[in-house]
């Protein structure tokens, strides 16, 4: 289970998980917006953070996303790991 820490100003700290999170996006004005799914509640809550560096986050947040695809995707040529949201199969 990986997870991400987000600190504000170095004063808001809390972990998202990184299955949880739908969507990041940039909006104008330097706004970083994050969109995670709690499964038990069954929402969507979104979050949005004011920085200079909004545009930044955003891309390093794809690059985390990126990389994980890319481990799966080996490990799933390897034969390791089915991919997420794919029904296992039996092998005989």
């Amino acid at each position: 289970m990986s997870r991400m820490l987000v600190a504000c100003s170095g004063v808001l700290k809390f972990f998202v998980r990184l299955d949880h999170i739908r969507k990041c996006f940039t909006q104008k004005g330097g706004i970083f917006v994050l969109e995670e799914y709690n499964p038990k509640t069954r929402q969507v809550i979104q979050r949005r953070y004011k920085s200079l560096m909004s545009d930044q986050i955003c891309y390093a947040v794809l690059c985390v996303f990126s990389y994980i695809a890319a481990g799966q995707e080996q490990k799933r040529q390897q034969g390791g790991v089915e991919p997420q949201g794919a029904t296992p199969t039996r092998r005989h």
